[in-house]
């Protein structure tokens, strides 16, 4: 709603975010600084796997939404390096990021490895990312989020698919379709067969 309703408020905050973005391209939970509920550095206790292409996707409909350019050419660098600390944390060279604990949306549900809810995101943003590179003219950043698609997905569908739902030896979660979500309402097709 905030998006449809107020793009700029929308814009602004995800500006505010970019401007937040760690020089390791870490894009932090929060905004605040010693907040009553939760005094941090904007980080949790843990770096969030999930909040990176998290932010890409956002900045994606937010350019889809609006048709905002300089939004694009202001909010790209930010997506890139944001993609660049997912590509990190694939510790496994699977194609997808590594959880290490309790570091995603779900802050007190441990998960060790590549999950179905931020592989699935995780995925969806490589397209969004893919999708605001060509726009920027960096085909060789939309190359590398393709082969990071390919790679992600085949171990996306191999790891987690049991002929029935996307789910990890540890769990499944409804928000194994969240990154599918995302892929649709942006128009970015099938993130799995």
């Amino acid at each position: 709603p905030l998006s449809y309703f107020f793009p700029e408020l929308e814009i602004s905050l995800l500006t505010q975010f970019a401007r937040a973005q760690r020089p390791d391209g870490y894009i932090p939970h929060d905004l605040g600084r010693s907040r009553l509920d939760l005094p941090s550095n904007g980080t949790t206790y843990h770096h969030w796997k999930d909040l990176n292409p998290k932010f890409v996707l956002m900045a994606y409909r937010d350019l889809l939404w609006s048709g905002d350019r300089v939004f694009l050419k202001t909010i790209y660098p930010s997506v890139k390096k944001a993609m660049g600390w997912s590509f990190l944390n694939d510790h496994d060279g699977n194609g997808l990021p590594d959880h290490e604990g309790a570091d995603q949306t779900f802050d007190l549900w441990s998960f060790y490895g590549a999950h179905p809810y931020t592989g699935g995101i995780f995925l969806a943003a490589l397209l969004a990312a893919k999708k605001m590179a060509e726009q920027c003219g960096d085909r060789v950043f939309a190359r590398r989020c393709r082969l990071a698609f390919d790679k992600g997905r085949m171990s996306f569908e191999k790891e987690f698919w049991n002929g029935e739902y996307f789910g990890s030896a540890a769990s499944c979660a409804f928000a194994q379709l969240n990154g599918q979500w995302y892929a649709d309402l942006l128009g970015l097709g099938s993130i799995a067969d």
